[in-house]
């Protein structure tokens, strides 16, 4: 009796500390301080504890696409050593510099085998803790929420301090770009949170929002918290592509919303938020147009006004004049030298990685039904994906694929059930 006893005893602690191992890297991805070996997790051994404990267990649905695909990544990277130059030139119209190629080359690889790393080990955990770990979850991401809106606060007071505090999560090689390079490309007078790119600090923070409103049951207060700060987000990020994301959201959630039943309370809170613009309309055209003048005029607005995306399709089309490789030769995409940014990663997958590793991707991830509520964030990151970068920088990656884990879990969880 005494020894079940003591076995009941092992049995509860370590599925504690499991819950709380899979909280860890939850918090250790979306907020905690990188690593100075190329800028993996602290938490990458629990993840691979995770791994390798549930390394029989099914967790991708085309494990022949999976494998394709990352059998590609490995290949088209050893390639980068025989086929590129060491050393190439990154010129991006305000400054120039050069890169280590194999270097850039190995990093991603690395990013992107960590995220599938990521993804079995709180895929599975989630699915074993799902009951322990919701509320650590939805704490978690509601402090990085948080924490978006104070370091945004700081940053438009004391731009310095920002940045002075900032230099604690970036102290390692995250990425090939500097702050001077950042600097001179217009980005230190942008809002870029824990992130190098703007852009990106946009989308990680989208995502994250979108996932608490539906995924997670909130309070009124934190619904309207959350709305507020995906509409301080576009302010202080100026992201275009953000601006994209969240109006995709609105529109797609509202044709979920419409395909059911009228809900009264939101039909009046809608009816509300109209009215009430329409007010503020008519009080601005008593008074001159100052509301609308001060918004137009705004930095933010003549940003997004000028910066379409006629310049992304003149890249695009360059970077379509050649034919995309079978397998390709690493990350690094070189036209004569230069360093060429697409801009989408599928034009970087294309080309960097070739034509098997990106239908085997589309296969991969497209095997799931994404026609649910709970998916939404995806949004973001399939703008980030195709007019910026998702793979870019680890954290909006990893933070992704966690998050993308955590529902797929979800769902699988509620089929066993029912």
């Amino acid at each position: 009796m005494h020894a079940e006893l003591e076995i009941s005893n092992v049995k509860s602690s370590k599925q504690k500390f499991e819950s709380v191992a899979l909280a860890f890297i939850i918090f250790d991805i979306t907020i905690f301080p990188v690593s100075p070996f190329f800028s993996m997790p602290y938490s990458t051994p629990i993840a691979l504890y995770f791994v390798i404990k549930y390394i029989n267990r099914k967790t991708f649905n085309n494990i022949h696409a999976v494998s394709l695909f990352i059998f590609t990544l490995i290949v088209s990277t050893l390639f980068s050593f025989i086929s590129k130059e060491p050393v190439a030139l990154i010129d991006n119209g305000v400054s120039s510099f050069f890169v280590n190629v194999q270097k850039e080359d190995v990093k991603r690889l690395i990013y992107l085998l960590v995220g599938f790393m990521l993804y079995k080990s709180v895929y599975n955990a989630y699915y074993k803790y799902n009951l322990n770990t919701n509320l650590k979850i939805k704490r978690i991401l509601l402090f990085v929420c948080f924490s978006f809106v104070l370091f945004g606060l700081i940053f438009s007071v004391d731009i310095n301090l920002f940045y002075l505090i900032k230099g604690v999560f970036f102290n390692a090689d995250v990425n090939m770009a500097t702050n001077a390079v950042l600097k001179n490309a217009g980005y230190l007078s942008r809002f870029n949170f824990i992130l190098l790119d703007p852009n990106n600090a946009c989308y990680f923070i989208l995502i994250i929002v979108i996932f608490l409103l539906e995924n997670y049951k909130l309070k009124s207060a934190q619904k309207t918290s959350l709305w507020i700060v995906m509409l301080l987000s576009l302010f202080l990020t100026k992201s275009l592509g953000g601006a994209y994301a969240l109006s995709a959201y609105i529109l797609i959630k509202s044709a979920f919303v419409l395909s059911k039943r009228i809900n009264i309370k939101k039909l009046i809170v809608s009816y509300g938020l109209v009215l009430g613009s329409l007010l503020i309309i008519v009080i601005d055209g008593y008074t001159s147009n100052i509301i609308m003048d001060s918004i137009v005029n705004s930095v933010v607005f003549q940003r997004w006004s000028s910066n379409s995306l006629s310049g992304r399709t003149d890249i695009y089309l360059e970077v379509l004049k050649e034919t995309p490789p079978i397998i390709g030769n690493g990350y690094t995409l070189l036209r004569k030298g230069s360093y060429v940014t697409p801009h989408s990663d599928h034009l970087r997958f294309l080309y960097s990685y070739g034509i098997i590793s990106y239908l085997s991707l589309i296969i991969m991830v497209f095997n799931r039904k994404f026609i649910s509520r709970n998916y939404l964030f995806v949004i973001p990151a399939l703008i980030a994906f195709s007019i910026n970068s998702l793979i870019d920088e680890p954290r909006l990656l990893y933070t992704f694929v966690i998050l993308l884990a955590i529902t797929n879990s979800q769902k699988k969880h509620e089929v066993v059930s029912t």
